[in-house]
């Protein structure tokens, strides 16, 4: 991901950034030391960036994201930082992040200016930003034998004209426009099922949660609204064995954050065959009157 991340601050042409191994001086984490003989010319301006996730069972923010960027403090050095901060917020607000295991997108929060003298050189002084962004995580998870949370997102995906995240191949680096809208299903819980289990058939009960992302409000709620419709009045969606999964409840809450929370709720329950022992007796001396 940070990879990524580096390619997209290259692809942006920021103004203004030093050379260093004959490339942008763009650095992950920590920039090398000034007095270091690859640099190409003047150490400034450069980028540092970081990006820090965690996992979170309650699946609040999933990480951050900072980038700093900083000039020498002359009028040129100023006027390519308040240029790369409003190119830099405009890039990275809402985009779509992927790699082989997850889709990140960020948020922006804050940015906080600085200005300090270079070290060693008393007379001579940057001026920067931090730009923090919050980054939301979208694994790319797939459940065995059986899937219902991929079989709902291949169920939206065949029916709506939206983006799902878990099943679709995104580009690496992707920001929709404000008229698109995103969508995202994850498994919140499971627990075994209200139908009885037989010794043919053991029952699940899946909670699904949808997350609706868009620019558009109107765009949002319309495909929300149509979800809902469809469901209720189907009551199943297909299972990736063409078995059906039975819908017991639908939930929407407008007060649940789309990217951290997801909007809306799909509860129900799947059969799983259990695998006959080939060695079971066949059941002999049923007579049916």
């Amino acid at each position: 991901m940070k990879e990524i991340i580096f390619k997209y601050l290259k692809s942006l042409n920021i103004n203004g950034l030093a050379t260093f191994k004959n490339a942008p001086a763009i650095f992950l984490d920590q920039a090398p030391d000034d007095s270091d003989s690859r640099w190409d010319g003047s150490q400034y301006g450069r980028i540092i960036y970081g990006l820090n996730l965690k996992d979170d069972s309650e699946r609040k923010v999933s990480g951050t994201m900072e980038i700093a960027i900083a000039y020498l403090f002359n009028n040129k050095g100023y006027k390519n930082l308040l240029e790369a901060k409003k190119v830099l917020k405009k890039a990275f607000e809402g985009v779509f992040l992927t790699d082989a295991d997850t889709t990140i997108s960020l948020v922006w929060r804050k940015s906080e200016s600085f200005q300090e003298a270079i070290e060693g050189q008393t007379d001579v002084e940057v001026c920067g930003s931090i730009l923090t962004f919050d980054a939301y995580a979208f694994p790319k998870h797939s459940y065995l034998p059986l899937d219902a949370v991929g079989s709902l997102a291949k169920h939206i995906d065949e029916h709506w004209d939206v983006t799902v995240i878990n099943h679709t191949e995104l580009d690496e680096i992707w920001k929709p426009d404000d008229e698109e809208v995103v969508v995202y299903t994850r498994l919140d819980s499971m627990q075994p099922g209200t139908f009885p289990s037989t010794y043919a058939c053991t029952w699940f009960t899946n909670n699904i949660k949808v997350h609706v992302i868009s620019g558009s409000d109107v765009n949002a709620d319309q495909f929300i609204m149509n979800l809902l419709q469809d469901l209720q009045e189907r009551e199943r969606f297909v299972m990736d064995d063409g078995s059906p999964f039975f819908i017991n409840q639908l939930a929407y809450s407008t007060k649940l954050d789309p990217l951290r929370d997801g909007q809306v709720s799909v509860r129900g329950q799947y059969g799983k065959l259990r695998e006959m022992d080939e060695e079971s007796e066949e059941i002999k001396g049923i007579t049916i009157n």
